[in-house]
């Protein structure tokens, strides 16, 4: 957890992506480290310098760290990514069919509400 306004951020990135500490003002964070998420959510390289200007508006916020030399992998964000999309998918099919559903029993009300006005 990072002390966020009015204080200046505790430190610098940089890096071919953008997302490597270059400079570090407190101990609890080392130069090298690689941002991988801020306030919780999991970013892409290209995108944590955005996310941390809008975090550090907030007077507290968090930021997670991977640790050593391998190379951030885009596709894991684009994996999670992909599998919230697909999720969000299943969910609006499934409101969709309980959606006809009910239109089909609704219909199927009316027809037999009219059947039985007709006798």
């Amino acid at each position: 957890e990072v002390q966020g306004f009015p204080l200046p951020p505790p430190f610098r990135l940089g890096g071919k992506q953008g997302n490597v500490i270059t400079k570090s003002t407190t101990n609890a964070v080392h130069r090298g480290w690689r941002v991988v998420a801020v306030s919780g959510r999991r970013l892409a390289a290209s995108d944590v310098a955005n996310a941390l200007l809008s975090a550090q508006q907030c007077a507290r916020y968090t930021v997670t760290f991977r640790l050593g030399e391998r190379e951030d992998s885009d596709a894991d964000v684009e994996q999670e990514r992909a599998a919230a999309a697909l999720a969000a998918a299943q969910r609006r099919e499934a409101a969709e069919r309980a959606r006809r559903s009910r239109l089909e029993a609704e219909e199927a009300e009316a027809e037999r509400a009219r059947r039985e006005a007709e006798q």
